[in-house]
């Protein structure tokens, strides 16, 4: 979401109409945008109104905040979802007398962003990030029975270092290579770790569904070019039926045997 670059209301409203009770993702790790809390408020509303106006069974996902208390650790930092998320709600009850924001379901995007330690493997400091945003809306929202959505999960970066590359861009160092250098030992027990506290605890988390970034990455732009993501990544190739590397044959074992433990998301 751009400010100022709103979807036209006729567009919204079409797409409302012929959607009735969809999920409305509104925004994207703002926090990490330079869009405050306070700034989203009329954004939330723009949108929001007029989707809700179009299909009042509308469900409403918060903007995914990057991360709960713990930002990054060798690297320029940002707000952090907690700071962002409460600027956020402060600032819409301010206008609304009060109200808490019509959100149906919370969303998060979880990464161990550790820059001065890589690989970036911390499931637990992932675990942590999500729990915090359970803790916050039992604890301070008294939101119980509020769903979460993990709409992001996974690894930045699968290599024992990195460099920066041209205007300061990081890259994969030029004497690593891409697919001998990737450590797909150590991503695939982050994987497996994360992977399995999520079905150990999702239910009573109120975990409804969790997406793990990304699909693919193209080895001619990441092995020789800027990279700010060369982390965990599912198929060998962007092509039609690619087979699964050795992490998403793991995660797509886990989905087939564990789907009815998980509710099936």
């Amino acid at each position: 979401m751009i400010l100022g670059n709103r979807v036209p209301e006729a567009v919204l409203t079409d797409i409302a109409v012929k959607s009735p009770g969809s999920y409305w993702y509104i925004g994207g790790e703002p926090n990490t945008r330079g869009i405050s809390g306070t700034r989203f408020v009329a954004e939330f509303d723009y949108y929001v109104g007029i989707i809700k106006a179009a299909d009042p069974t509308a469900k409403i996902v918060s903007a995914s905040i990057l991360n709960w208390d713990f930002t990054c650790t060798g690297c320029s930092g940002f707000p952090s979802g907690h700071t962002w998320l409460l600027e956020f709600i402060t600032a819409y009850q301010d206008v609304h007398n009060g109200v808490l924001p019509p959100v149906d379901v919370w969303a998060i995007d979880a990464y161990p962003l550790t820059w001065n330690k890589v690989p970036m493997v911390d499931w637990f400091l992932v675990a942590q990030q999500i729990q915090g945003l359970r803790d916050f809306l039992d604890f301070e929202l008294f939101r119980f029975n509020d769903p979460i959505w993990i709409t992001e999960a996974g690894t930045h970066w699968a290599y024992g270092s990195w460099e920066l590359g041209p205007g300061n861009k990081i890259r994969i160092p030029s004497h690593l290579d891409w697919v001998e250098d990737y450590e797909w030992d150590e991503v695939a027990i982050y994987t497996e770790s994360l992977i399995r506290w999520l079905l150990i605890n999702g239910q009573s988390m109120k975990i409804e569904k969790w997406f793990f970034f990304r699909d693919w990455i193209d080895p001619a732009t990441h092995e020789n070019a800027d990279a700010n993501y060369s982390g965990l990544y599912l198929f060998e190739s962007n092509e039609v039926g690619s087979p699964l590397n050795q992490v998403g044959q793991l995660y797509y074992d886990y989905a087939q045997l564990n789907a009815a433990a998980f509710g099936g998301q």
